[in-house]
């Protein structure tokens, strides 16, 4: 369990150092299809690295990438659906679509460098990776919703906060 514990500190703290050099405080290399999911599973793996140690800087970054989330990103955006002043209206989100009414509380994609469908061809090209994400339903690569993406967010929020 210690040669576990000595392991997962060490990831944190290579985590740490991306964070600090990075402007909005994110530890990601890439902004593959989900993106907004692996900002959450950053600060997941920084929440269990402070319980493990206390280290407030650990907690710190955790909650940037919340930040991140909940709009301080380059697109000043929102990506829960119904919160904030800017966020998703358009979801990639089939009940939403179908009934004409964005459910909220829902975590879209975020950002993908790749340009996976279409509607991000078209729109997106040529901007940086941070601000590869549009708000159509069309573009399931950047605006699609999904629950595990959710219930990491949910379980941030639960780990910091309560």
């Amino acid at each position: 369990a210690e040669e576990l514990k000595k392991y997962f500190l060490l990831q944190a703290e290579k985590s740490l150092e991306f964070s600090r050099a990075s402007v909005f405080g994110l530890d990601i290399p890439h902004f593959g299809w989900g993106s907004n999911g692996s900002v959450c599973d950053v600060a997941h793996i920084m929440t269990v690295a402070y319980r493990l140690c206390g280290k407030e800087e650990y907690k710190a970054v955790a909650r940037r990438q919340i930040s991140y989330i909940l709009g301080c990103n380059p697109l000043n955006f929102c990506y829960i659906t119904g919160s904030g002043s800017k966020s998703p209206v358009n979801p990639h989100h089939r009940p939403s679509g179908a009934s004409k009414k964005v459910m909220p509380g829902m975590l879209a994609g975020g950002p993908w460098e790749g340009l996976n469908d279409a509607y991000a061809k078209s729109h997106l090209s040529n901007l940086p990776p941070l601000k590869c994400y549009a708000d159509a339903e069309p573009s399931y690569s950047t605006n699609e919703v999904a629950i595990y993406w959710n219930s990491a967010f949910v379980y941030l929020l639960a780990a910091l906060y309560f």
